[in-house]
């Protein structure tokens, strides 16, 4: 099992992965496909150094990302921002404990958003094709692959931590699995009868090589509304009946072309009480079309993409309407990346209105967005 990390990280490790494009970028491929497992794949992590402890090898592996920005007409209010913060730190730990037997820990901050916490930790048990995860994690909802520095839209609304036993299938370039948790939105306002009753199902091709490579994912969550955005959108954090969601995604590299696709969406409205678009239940919906390209600019490989993304019926989550981005990506060091990022973001129209925890309308106005990252990763 490789080490897990927050979405975050990806800029540099996919930036890393088409730059070298060998054996190394199929395993990573496969990595990502296995959702929120395998995040970070042995070719962000060629520095560490395993340390002995009671005959136990533990590798300490981590990221920390800085990002400078700057936003105009920030919050659709006429406000011009800018900040440097510490986007993310994390700090991780893995151990082959036993024959089969692995154990991850990872500790995350961020600021201004994150203190230090214990980000995920979870057991996971090998054997043969078969294996098992329990503890916290990211379930394996969504792909979220992105060469931006910002996440993508589908990760806003698919995005789900919670402490879950999953049992699977890895077989060649299918991976298969099945997980259950006690979600924080209970069905009916029966938050006194809070049981483990939701679950998910996912499914993963990958295969390639270094002219090619592909990965296709299917996921199906029973309730929608646990994922990390929805669960503080919903009105008392409780609804009349689960609504369940689907995520699609594919990635496919070519050579040094590289395409990203992926939707996520409810499969049902959720009630007007509990979450509203335009005074109806909302059916909350994203998607990510992702184009990238590797290019020698002054002598350094520089990852180039752009990003046309969208959300639907999820003012009330906070999420623009529309989002065109473009991003560009070096390594200027060993494991050291350096990212730009320009991005529009387009509101929701005038009459527009979204309801949750908090109800909001919509604006019609642009905010523009440049974000300067410098990552490491260890």
């Amino acid at each position: 099992m490789k080490l897990t990390f927050k979405k975050t990280s990806l800029s540099i490790a996919i930036t890393a992965s088409a730059f070298f494009m060998s054996s190394a970028v199929v395993a990573d491929t496969n990595s990502e496909i296995e959702k929120l497992k395998n995040r970070i794949e042995q070719l962000e992590r060629s520095s560490d150094t395993p340390k002995k402890e009671k005959g136990i090898e533990l590798i300490v592996s981590g990221v920390v990302e800085v990002e400078a920005g700057y936003v105009r007409n920030d919050g659709y209010e006429g406000k011009t921002s800018s900040d440097i913060v510490l986007a993310t730190a994390q700090l991780a730990f893995e151990a082959d404990v036993a024959e089969g037997v692995n154990v991850q820990v990872a500790l995350l901050h961020e600021e201004d958003d994150t203190d230090l916490e214990v980000d995920e930790a979870h057991i996971s048990f090998e054997h043969g094709v078969m294996f098992t995860s329990v503890g916290q994690v990211y379930i394996p909802f969504g792909g979220f692959a992105s060469n931006l520095v910002s996440d993508p839209l589908t990760l806003e609304v698919g995005e789900a931590r919670e402490t879950a036993i999953e049992v699977g299938v890895n077989a060649g370039p299918v991976v298969a699995s099945i997980y259950v948790f006690n979600g924080d939105v209970d069905d009916n306002g029966a938050t006194e009868r809070s049981k483990t009753e939701m679950y998910g199902v996912s499914l993963v091709l990958a295969d390639g090589d270094e002219a090619f490579s592909y990965e296709f994912g299917l996921d199906y969550i029973s309730s929608i509304a646990d994922t990390d955005t929805l669960q503080d959108a919903v009105v008392g954090g409780t609804v009349d009946d689960y609504v369940s969601g689907v995520s699609v995604d594919a990635t496919v590299i070519m050579g040094a072309a590289n395409l990203n696709l992926e939707y996520t969406t409810a499969r049902d409205e959720f009630e007007s009480t509990e979450l509203a678009f335009d005074g109806k239940g909302a059916k909350p919906a994203a998607f990510n079309v992702e184009v990238g390209y590797v290019v020698n600019v002054a002598g350094f490989e520089t990852q180039l993409a752009a990003s046309y993304q969208g959300s639907k019926e999820a003012l009330a989550l906070g999420l623009p309407e529309k989002r065109l981005a473009i991003a560009a990506s070096t390594l200027i060091a060993q494991n050291t990346s350096l990212s730009l990022e320009l991005a529009r973001d387009y509101d929701y129209g005038r009459t527009d209105t979204g309801t949750g925890e908090e109800s909001v309308s919509g604006t019609g106005e642009t905010s523009n967005m440049a974000t300067v990252q410098v990552a490491v990763v260890f």
